[in-house]
């Protein structure tokens, strides 16, 4: 299984910098000599980090703070924290004051991607180079090119397994390959591929346990624990396409061939086509500025604008992988993703694919009620030989 191939464990050393959001130039990171992970929080401090923040606060962010009191990241080289929004402009006024895990920079997102917003990113993207370089890194034009090469072929390769999904039955399970990309987003290079290549190698399939007669679903929203990965795939759902900022948001490929319709079209200047190998690239600015394009014009999350085109991906998506339903998981207090539902459940039922939203407290699954929920939702929206969308 997915699950038995992958760790959660975290190598403590000094070369790793911990981040948060899925706009860290995480290329950045690596050029410059370090490791980045992915720090998911944890709730065995959640009630502590609860003192020093507001209790109406994301829990996403009052985990991440928890688990630095919990001595985890002791000795690493730093975190960097990027403003995606209100809540995680306020774990980095809480993380400076009240950890001893250096800040190596602070990036500012904007939400939009014109001209001006380029300019700006520009400057973060810059300004992250400079912490880099004062925690004893250095980014060259090589070792900039390299990183980029190497990102990209992660996410080819995440983009290979996901071709699988669209299989009926889907060939791997929803908490298995979410669990995979979890650990992608902590590991080095070589332990990305090698994280890649065993699912391949083994061939690991549910197809046993699963059949075409299980309902296929899109999960979307923002972060979300691998418990209710495991309590969807408890009821028999097969979550073929997990883009959370968890998981899938995080590994996905801005060159994604999205379809142009003439109704709900997507912009083609939002997703430009950014050669992966940055072919003639020999300057370091070059490169700066096709990272920093890159993060502005990939497929957005919630906090971005215009909200439209997000929404249109998200149809799109679940008619791609011949979904039944899409299965909207949102943090408690998450406000760019609260708002985005009204939206997005019209969009979608519009167009006859059923939606339901689930709002948790990140690691606390409540299973009882949420699973009697999901059953419910589950029978309302599939009967065994009724065709996908």
């Amino acid at each position: 299984m997915v699950k038995d191939l992958v760790k959660e464990e975290i190598p403590l050393q000094s070369k790793l910098v911990g981040w948060f959001c899925t706009y860290t130039p995480l290329e950045v990171i690596v050029a410059a000599g370090f490791q980045p992970f992915r720090i998911f929080g944890s709730s065995e401090r959640i009630a502590e980090a609860g003192v020093y923040l507001p209790p109406n606060l994301c829990p996403y962010v009052r985990a991440c703070l928890g688990e630095a009191f919990l001595g985890r990241f002791d000795g690493i080289a730093g975190v960097v924290l990027v403003h995606s929004c209100n809540a995680m402009g306020q774990l980095a006024s809480a993380w400076r004051r009240y950890t001893n895990v250096p800040v190596i920079a602070e990036v500012h997102i904007p939400r939009d991607s014109d001209s001006k917003a380029m300019v700006y990113m520009l400057s973060q993207v810059r300004s992250l180079i400079r912490g880099l370089e004062r925690a004893g890194g250095t980014v060259t034009v090589d070792s900039l090119l390299t990183a980029i090469r190497t990102s990209w072929a992660i996410r080819a390769g995440w983009n290979d397994l996901l071709a699988k999904q669209r299989r009926v039955p889907a060939f791997y399970s929803g908490a298995g390959l979410s669990r995979l990309g979890r650990s992608l987003q902590r590991a080095g290079p070589d332990q990305a591929k090698a994280l890649l290549d065993l699912p391949r190698q083994t061939e690991y399939s549910d197809t046993t346990t699963r059949t075409g007669n299980n309902p296929r679903f899109i999960l979307t929203g923002s972060v979300v624990s691998p418990g209710l990965l495991d309590l969807l795939d408890s009821v028999g759902a097969d979550v073929v396409y997990d883009e959370t900022c968890s998981c899938g948001r995080a590994l996905f490929s801005v060159c994604k061939d999205v379809k142009h319709g003439v109704e709900g079209a997507l912009l083609e200047s939002a997703f430009p086509r950014i050669d992966p190998n940055c072919e003639g690239a020999s300057e370091l600015d070059t490169l700066i500025e096709y990272l920093a394009s890159w993060y502005l014009n990939r497929i957005p999350c919630a906090r971005m604008k215009p909200a439209g085109q997000r929404i249109r991906y998200l149809v799109s998506l679940a008619k791609e992988y011949s979904a039944q339903g899409v299965i909207s998981s949102v943090v408690k207090f998450c406000d760019p993703y609260l708002y985005e539902q009204p939206l997005l459940r019209q969009a979608l039922l519009k167009e006859g694919i059923p939606y339901l939203l689930i709002e948790h407290e990140y690691e606390v699954v409540p299973e009882g009620r949420l699973l009697t929920r999901l059953e419910a939702f589950i029978e309302k929206t599939w009967r065994p030989g009724r065709s996908a969308i």
